[in-house]
């Protein structure tokens, strides 16, 4: 297994996001949602430095800050408009993952006013192009809580990066998380990172990973990787302490997540958004 693969494989085993197979995937949900919502909510009550934490702003720079979240606002704000209209245009070319959340959106009233007809009739067009997604999208994990369409373009990209109830593409894995990016999702965030680091989907540029990652601090993802980056001078100053430090936090958010599952936490818990 060369370099490239060893550090995908380390961080998406750390992040224990996704299941191994795709018979997994149909069978274990929770894997596809609920772990993500754990993730977060666990290594955003965490605290080491250099990870989610600020200096202290006077006050030109905090206001600089309000003003900077106002116009990503907006622009998330536009974004998601253009980008269901790419993803209603990716079904319409008989797309199964663009098929099941149009019939989503129509289902939950997200970009389009709520229809169970149309819900029902594209539910019924991914269902005959891929059974097994389809079903996917009709679980509790899906249909208990409402999901922004964000995240779910998120969960897209990680299922084509696995071939998991999908064809397996790096192409495809970048196109559904780069939509998801764009309103601020952190685990697409995190993701496009990683095809920053390792060079598939996405021309290889560490350092411009590295500012992926930290846009999403608290994504097993970003921490993982960002352990690799420092203890290998990739992207950033070597500095194997700092390394270790973030290997050493994931650790720690690791045997919380494993206790918080073992517990039976509902994967209802976080709120997306």
């Amino acid at each position: 297994m060369d370099y490239q693969k060893q550090v995908v494989a380390m961080a998406l085993a750390c992040s224990c996001l996704l299941p191994a197979s795709a018979s997994a995937a149909s069978a274990d949900v929770f894997a596809d949602v609920g772990k993500i919502a754990v993730a977060e909510q666990v290594l955003s009550k965490l605290h080491l430095p250099g990870i989610g934490k600020s200096a202290p702003q006077d006050k030109a720079a905090r206001k600089a800050r309000r003003e900077e979240k106002r116009m990503q606002a907006q622009l998330e704000k536009a974004y998601r408009k253009y980008d269901f209209e790419q993803v209603q245009a990716w079904a319409r070319e008989n797309d199964s993952e663009a098929m099941c959340i149009v019939a989503y959106a129509y289902q939950t009233g997200q970009q389009v006013g709520q229809d169970k007809e149309q819900a029902a009739l594209w539910q019924g067009k991914a269902a005959r192009a891929n059974a097994a997604l389809a079903k996917l999208y009709a679980s509790p994990a899906y249909t208990k809580k409402k999901l922004p369409l964000a995240r779910l373009y998120a969960m897209a990209g990680r299922r084509a990066h696995q071939g998991q109830v999908v064809p397996q593409s790096y192409g495809a894995a970048v196109r559904w998380s780069q939509l998801g990016a764009h309103e601020g999702d952190t685990a697409a965030l995190a993701y496009i990172g990683s095809a920053y680091y390792t060079g598939r989907g996405l021309p290889r540029d560490e350092k411009k990973a590295v500012e992926y990652f930290e846009k999403a601090p608290h994504e097993p993802l970003s921490v993982s990787l960002l352990a690799d980056a420092y203890k290998n001078g990739r992207g950033v100053q070597k500095n194997p302490e700092k390394g270790e430090a973030y290997a050493t936090f994931l650790r720690m958010a690791q045997d919380k997540m494993d206790n918080r599952v073992k517990k039976g936490v509902s994967p209802w818990v976080s709120d997306y958004r």
